[in-house]
C-alpha cells in the first residue's frame, strides 16, 4: 500500500497550511504566487483562501507580527482560532542579476580561402554535405579572430519560518540559494539567452520547487493488514488496496455510524488518514482501537509507529 511519509523538514499532522504575504523586495508578490501554485500542485496541502485568512484575521484581530511574536500556548490557540496547523513565512532577501564581465579574446576559427580542395591532379574533390549531396570541399584556413564575450551571474535569497500551531513552535528559519551563471560569445547566440527579467523568474522557479522538495512528503510502499469489519465484500478495503484512501475513509466513516465501539473500524480509520499524512487523526482512531481491543499488537504497534513520527517532529523542530 502507498503512503505518505513525513516531508524533509518534518511537518507531520499538518494538512491546513496558510501562507503569509511575501515580504521584502519588490518581486515579493509574484514569488508568493509561484509558492502557492507550486504547493497546489503537489495536491497535498490545504492552501487557506488569501482573502479568507485576511477576514480571520481581521476577526479574531491577530496580526501577522503578533503570531510570529507568540508564545507556545498562543500559538496553539491561535491555530484553533484560525482552524490552522501552519503558517509559511518567506522572505525575499536579495535577487539581482550582474553583468560580471565584458570583453574580448583571440579565438582560432577556421574559415574559407575562397579556393576548393584539389587532388594530386589538379581536379576539385567533392564531398557529401549533411543533406547527402556531392559538393566542392572548400579549402579551409586557419585565422585568429577577436571574439567579443560576456559574463552574466544572478542570485536569490528566501529565508523561511514555518510556525507549527499543532506544537504551538516556530521552526528554525532556514534559507535557500540558487545561482545563474552565463558565460557566452556576444552575436547571434547572445540573442536567444533569457533577459534580466526572465533569469529572475527562472530563480524564482528554482526556489519555489526547492522549497516544494523540502515540505512535499515523500511516497513509500509498506506492508500494512487491513480489517475486514463484515462478511460481506468491504469496499473500504478494496478501496484501500488500490491506494484510493479518500473513497475508502469516507466508507469506514459511514460505517463507523452503525459501528460507534468497534476496534476495527478505528483502526481503518487510522490507516486512511495515516496514508494520507493526516497524523493527528491517525494516532486518535489509533488510541480508540488500542483502548477498545486492549490485547491487540497491531493496534498497538501502529499507534507507537505514530507516536515515533510525533517524537521525530518534535525534535526535528
Amino acid at each position: 500500500m502507498q503512503f505518505h511519509q513525513p516531508a524533509h523538514i518534518s511537518l507531520a499532522g499538518i494538512k491546513r497550511l496558510a501562507i503569509a504575504p511575501c515580504t521584502g523586495l519588490k518581486e515579493a508578490s509574484l514569488l508568493e504566487a509561484k509558492l502557492i501554485a507550486k504547493l497546489d500542485s503537489i495536491d497535498y496541502y490545504f492552501i487557506f483562501d488569501k482573502t479568507e485568512l485576511k477576514d480571520s484575521l481581521n476577526r479574531h484581530q491577530l496580526t501577522y507580527q503578533q503570531i510570529v511574536e507568540s508564545d507556545s500556548a498562543a500559538l496553539i490557540d491561535i491555530g484553533n482560532q484560525l482552524d490552522l496547523d501552519a503558517m509559511l513565512f518567506t522572505e525575499l532577501k536579495v535577487l539581482e542579476v550582474d553583468l560580471e564581465a565584458v570583453g574580448s579574446e583571440d579565438v582560432e576559427q577556421k574559415v574559407w580561402t575562397g579556393d576548393y580542395e584539389r587532388n594530386e591532379s589538379g581536379e576539385i574533390i567533392e564531398e557529401e554535405n549533411s543533406n547527402g549531396e556531392k559538393v566542392k570541399k572548400k579549402k579551409l584556413k586557419v585565422k585568429i579572430l577577436e571574439q567579443p564575450f560576456q559574463i552574466r551571474t544572478a542570485t536569490i535569497e528566501v529565508l523561511f519560518k514555518l510556525i507549527d500551531f499543532q506544537l504551538g513552535s516556530i521552526f528554525d528559519s532556514w534559507e535557500i540559494v540558487r545561482n545563474y551563471v552565463d558565460n557566452t560569445l556576444i552575436g547571434k547566440e547572445s540573442e536567444n539567452l533569457p533577459n534580466e527579467r526572465e533569469i529572475k523568474n527562472i530563480l524564482m522557479d528554482k526556489a519555489a520547487h526547492s522549497l516544494v522538495e523540502q515540505l512535499a512528503p515523500l511516497d513509500k510502499i509498506v506492508k500494512r493488514q487491513v480489517e475486514t469489519i463484515t462478511a460481506q465484500p468491504d469496499s473500504g478495503v478494496i478501496y484501500a488496496r488500490q491506494n484510493e484512501w479518500n473513497k475508502a475513509l469516507r466508507y469506514w466513516k459511514q460505517v463507523e455510524v452503525h459501528h460507534p465501539e468497534n476496534a476495527k473500524v478505528f483502526y481503518n480509520l487510522g490507516l486512511a488518514y495515516e496514508a494520507q499524512g493526516n497524523y493527528k487523526m491517525a494516532e486518535i482512531n489509533y488510541v480508540k482501537a488500542s483502548l477498545v481491543d486492549i490485547e491487540n499488537k497491531m493496534y498497538l504497534n501502529a499507534l507507537e509507529n505514530i507516536q515515533k513520527i510525533w517524537l521525530e517532529k518534535s525534535q526535528r523542530n
